[in-house]
């Protein structure tokens, strides 16, 4: 099988994305459209736009078009698939019906991603979307396949006219060789590992990890992570008097490590399909308090594997988990043992099974044969 696939994802997330569908049954080759190259893969080839064009959103966006177009008429992929709905959803639509192929996409973002053109992103599960959502939910209700990270997803596409039979439950892959507990010290007492942009509110983390400083003046805090909010994140820091409690670590490969750095894991995201970054600290035993956002109901059982906070904003009520986790050890490993528990059939494997039951209904049937696995990170040379 060949698939022809439109992203514009890190380097970090094409590998987690496109390993699991490269280890599958009867997938021979993954032509990627990309700005450019991403990490190598087995079975995967970018194509990319000339470095120039690359540097130019609308102008890439326009170029990945007529590329994905050419790609679908010169390769005849059995199948075209894209991750995020705009513009990489869109432009995999359109290049698929130039060319007469079948097409689906991945949401990442869960119902947001009908959103994103509307002039707001606050989601309301039984209203009416937003002139472009519809037309967006159009491109939707034409694919062959639509994977989203959990139910809640699932079943807004349903409610707003998806066929069932064409949205696939499919979790975050995530290597637990790599995401394991290991035996170092927990220097910090509460580790934040993202993206620094508006959406993930680090903010919050910080005015909480503040309140709680009041009755623990050697908290330490790590924000693993770079991104846009950057510097007014580092200035918050510093107004809250935590400038000496607080290390910004900027992006880091050695993400693990952090996790197992930390005492308590936090995530104040306001939206989300279904974080990574969650998965990976539950894989490493790191007890987590978690925003209640996008899919993470599927896996999240409050006081059972995590602490659950019902509002994204709520400094308090995150001020108040954090305190009592710090509290109470015997809370901290029994949270970690069902966390581990819990995510344990979440790795690399699982999703690529899922795709192997996926990929036929989306190519068609015939479309499939028998091939190897290998293992889970690539072997490096």
């Amino acid at each position: 099988m060949k698939i022809l696939v439109g992203m514009k994802l890190s380097d970090t997330a094409v590998g987690a994305h496109l390993w699991p569908i490269s280890q599958a049954a009867g997938v021979d080759r993954i032509l990627v459209v990309r700005n450019t190259p991403g990490p190598p893969l087995p079975k995967v080839e970018y194509h990319c736009p000339p470095g120039a064009l690359a540097r130019i959103d609308a102008v890439a966006a326009v170029y990945r078009l007529w590329l994905m177009a050419r790609l679908s008429l010169s390769q005849k992929p059995d199948y075209v698939h894209s991750y995020l709905l705009f513009p990489h959803g869109v432009i995999a639509y359109i290049a698929a019906r130039l060319t007469g192929r079948r097409v689906g996409t991945s949401l990442l973002a869960g119902p947001v991603e009908l959103y994103v053109l509307g002039g707001h992103l606050n989601v309301d599960p039984e209203g009416r979307l937003p002139v472009l959502g519809r037309l967006l939910l159009h491109v939707l209700k034409s694919c062959a396949a639509v994977t989203v990270t959990g139910s809640v997803t699932k079943g807004f596409l349903v409610a707003h006219g998806v066929k069932e039979d064409r949205v696939f439950l499919l979790h975050h892959a995530v290597s637990a060789e790599q995401f394991r507990p290991m035996d170092i010290p927990r220097r910090y007492d509460i580790v934040s590992v993202g993206r620094l942009a508006a959406v993930k509110r680090v903010d919050v983390i910080l005015r909480a990890a503040a309140a709680v400083r009041k009755t623990r003046p050697d908290l330490k805090v790590a924000i693993v992570g770079d991104g846009p909010c950057r510097g007014d994140l580092e200035r918050l820091a510093g107004d809250l008097g935590m400038g000496a409690s607080v290390d910004f670590l900027g992006q880091r490969t050695d993400v693990a490590t952090w996790y197992n750095s930390g005492r308590v894991f936090v995530l104040t995201s306001e939206r989300e399909g279904f974080p990574f970054a969650l998965i990976e600290a539950m894989m490493c035993g790191t007890p987590c308090v978690t925003s209640d956002c996008g899919d993470i109901v599927d896996v999240v059982r409050n006081g059972e594997n995590a602490l659950l906070v019902q509002e994204h904003d709520d400094v308090d009520g995150f001020a108040r988990a954090i305190d009592r986790l710090l509290g109470d050890e015997e809370l901290r490993a029994r949270l970690a043992g069902n966390a581990m528990a819990t995510v344990r059939d979440m790795g690399t494997d699982r999703v690529t099974a899922d795709w192997e039951a996926i990929l036929p209904r989306a190519a068609g049937p015939g479309r499939q044969h028998q091939g190897e696995r290998t293992g889970w990170p690539p072997v490096k040379p």
